[in-house]
């Protein structure tokens, strides 16, 4: 599980390397998607090292708010598209 949760770290720490999407309103979403996405993989790398359930959740939770906040940011895109 720690290796799992070390890369989802790792892949947002990628993902924020690539550069903003050049349309603000969606990348206020999806940046703050990834902010939950990294807090996520910390709180699960904690949790999975000190196999606290806890931490766990948090990091569930977090990685489900990273989850919504991304899917505002898609949403927003296709709008776009009119898709």
């Amino acid at each position: 599980m720690a290796q799992a949760c070390a890369e989802l770290s790792s892949a947002v720490s990628n993902t924020e390397a690539a550069g903003p999407i050049p349309y603000r309103p969606a990348e206020r979403w999806f940046a703050r998607g990834l902010a939950k996405y990294d807090q996520a993989a910390s709180e699960c790398q904690a949790g999975a090292s000190s196999q606290d359930a806890t931490a766990m959740q948090r990091a569930a939770t977090d990685f489900s708010e990273g989850n919504a906040d991304v899917a505002r940011a898609d949403k927003t895109i296709k709008a776009l598209s009119g898709a």
